[in-house]
């Protein structure tokens, strides 16, 4: 039986003024999926990471999340659907005078009927959750390193236990061990908790490590969408460019790899 489409883009078109940054782009998610958007800087997968919750609108075309048409929602339906889903932004996007605790508390204060004993609970799983030491709970984002910085914004994003999750080039800034051990923690998570996901990253580690599908933006288009072993048999210049050359192959391997 086919798995549930929890994101349905179809047809979506987006322009600011003259400048084109998608052409009729068709992209499913699936439940449980983990899928990693990739392309070059200003190929709009920022934005069409936006459009999946509403935070830009498309030109044309219409995007489904969680079986909610988003050109169709109301405000409150749209607040409803948002509390579903979890977002980590590309520097964490903590605010910088609350310290983590009321930082990761905010999602929890906005539903506005959980009483302050459960919502310190919470705060307090989550923030061990992410494999962080209770007493950081109490520190200005400022005082984080980046790793930490990233595990506090990710314990914020999964303060409503989400079935959907955005990354913003989670692995971006850290060294290369807090990136992996970042990796380690999205995987067990996932495994865990059972969310989809959708990923952007330049990281070939993350994305071999992470992803299940893969998705390349190039020159407005989805010019590959797959498995990463289907993706790297583009024969699209751009994925060639991304995923064939000699640092592609030493972290991916040759390529010659087949699906199953």
């Amino acid at each position: 039986m086919e798995r549930e489409v929890v994101v349905d883009m179809q047809g979506i078109s987006t322009h600011f003024g003259d400048l084109v940054v998608h052409k009729h782009i068709d992209l499913k998610l699936h439940r449980g999926e983990r899928l990693g958007l990739l392309g070059g800087s200003g190929s709009g997968k920022t934005v069409l990471m936006r459009e999946m919750i509403r935070l830009h609108r498309p030109s044309s075309g219409h995007v489904t999340v969680l079986g909610e048409r988003l050109d169709d929602i109301g405000a409150a339906e749209l607040q409803q659907l948002r509390n579903r889903c979890g977002v980590l932004f590309q520097q964490g996007a903590l605010f910088s005078d609350l310290d983590v605790f009321e930082n990761v508390a905010l999602p929890l204060r906005e539903l506005g009927h959980l009483p302050e004993p459960l919502i310190a609970d919470l705060v307090w799983m989550k923030i061990e959750l992410v494999g962080l030491d209770l007493k950081v709970g109490n520190l200005r984002p400022s005082e984080l390193s980046g790793g930490m910085l990233k595990r506090a914004g990710l314990a914020r994003a999964l303060a409503l236990e989400p079935e959907l999750l955005f990354l913003d080039e989670p692995t971006s800034g850290l060294d290369p061990v807090s990136s992996e051990r970042f990796v380690d923690l999205l995987q067990a998570l996932h495994r865990d908790l059972g969310f989809s996901m959708v990923m952007i990253t330049h990281d070939l580690h993350t994305l071999r490590d992470l992803c299940d599908t893969v998705a390349v933006l190039a020159e407005g288009e989805l010019v590959a969408h797959g498995t990463l072993a289907e993706v790297r048999r583009n024969d699209h210049p751009f994925v060639q460019d991304m995923l064939g050359g000699r640092r592609a192959s030493r972290v991916l391997g040759s390529g010659t790899e087949t699906d199953g």
